[in-house]
């Protein structure tokens, strides 16, 4: 509860028990009745009314909590009063109340008494709001003072002023501020403005920009990572196709003189790699696997038919180094790259067979 004017004394005897009149005598459920003062010149008696009923069904009930009630959005229904009628007069009231929330729902929670209202023919404050209701930003300060229009009083002194509000700045959604003028005789003047918390567009489309920008920078993030982790793994499996130990426990790699690419998964790679690492000989490019003899003896390398140590064993679609030879000269054991498309060492005959068959050697040295 807020006090925007200076208080000058006089206190509200609106919506209170009067034990002195007999008309709040018992009722039937053996409580007294109560008396709500109204003034007979109080242009919005209906709205003081009902928020002087609502404000004591939250002082008598503990689960009527009075922020969250839509005074302006509650229903009342008032049989048997007179306003032109000066004096106490029982009434009955029927209230239905009003919840905020997204849509105004109401809280199915209705009560009907009975009432005296006294109507007491005198003069009220005047209490003007500029508008009844009002769009605000988040984020900006609340200054329930600044939508006052008007407020005065016939007696020339300046009421007090009693704003009571359920406002949260900084969360989007409705509330309401409720305003009541009191002069020096008590007498009050009640009026609701009813109050919308909105996010400004431009900030919404920001934060949006912002967080597409975030959304953005981190896909980025990933997917150059992604790259990287990838470049690594072709460049390790590569590393690993160049590089072997042999069962001897030899290991070769790709010189960088090597004029044939693939590394391992390249026969012709890796016959001259195996021929460079055990003989330290650089062959040139003698061509396609099949085309190695031909070119070998065309720059002057021996050939011929018999399998030796240290030669390159020459069949119809591929080429392989030759280490060992067997004692009676029918096989070879050749160290030999694209075995299934890597490195491999066997033994096979020094003929060939088949698809493979031998068509010569090349002897380096």
């Amino acid at each position: 509860m807020r006090y925007v004017l200076p208080v000058i004394g006089a206190a509200a005897i609106t919506g209170m028990l009067i034990p002195t009149q007999k008309v709040a005598a018992a009722d039937d459920a053996g409580k007294k009745m109560a008396v709500y003062s109204l003034n007979s010149s109080d242009p919005y008696s209906t709205d003081t009314l009902k928020t002087l009923v609502i404000e004591k069904l939250a002082e008598q009930d503990s689960n009527i909590i009075l922020n969250n009630i839509d005074i302006a959005n509650s229903q009342m229904a008032v049989s048997g009063l007179n306003m032109n009628k000066p004096g106490i007069q029982s009434v009955t009231i029927k209230i239905g109340l009003t919840q905020y929330d997204d849509s105004a729902k109401s809280l199915g929670y209705s009560i009907t008494e009975t009432a005296a209202i006294n109507v007491v023919k005198t003069s009220t404050p005047t209490l003007k709001l500029k508008k009844v209701s009002v769009v605000v930003n988040n984020g900006d300060a609340w200054n329930p003072s600044s939508y006052i229009s008007s407020i005065s009083d016939d007696s020339g002194a300046l009421p007090v002023l009693k704003e009571v509000d359920n406002v949260n700045m900084n969360v989007d959604g409705d509330y309401y501020a409720s305003y009541t003028a009191v002069n020096a005789e008590g007498y009050s003047t009640t009026a609701v403005l009813n109050v919308t918390v909105k996010t400004p567009q431009e900030v919404l489309d920001a934060r949006a920009a912002a967080e597409e920008a975030e959304a953005a920078a981190k896909k980025e993030a990933e997917e150059k990572k992604a790259a990287e982790e990838k470049k690594a793994k072709e460049a390790a499996a590569l590393a690993a196709a160049q590089t072997t130990t042999t069962s001897s426990g030899k290991v070769y790699g790709v010189s960088g003189s090597n004029p044939y690419s693939g590394g391992w998964s390249n026969c012709t790679a890796g016959a001259w790699e195996a021929v460079y690492e055990n003989l330290g000989v650089s062959l040139p490019n003698f061509g396609d696997a099949g085309s190695w003899l031909y070119s070998a003896s065309s720059d002057g390398y021996s050939t011929g038919g018999s399998p030796a140590v240290g030669s390159v064993a020459v069949y119809s679609h591929h080429v392989a180094y030759v280490d060992q030879v067997s004692a009676d000269g029918s096989a070879v054991h050749i160290i030999e790259g694209n075995y299934n498309g890597h490195y491999n060492e066997r033994w096979v005959s020094a003929s060939g067979d088949g698809f493979q068959a031998n068509i010569g050697y090349i002897y380096v040295k």
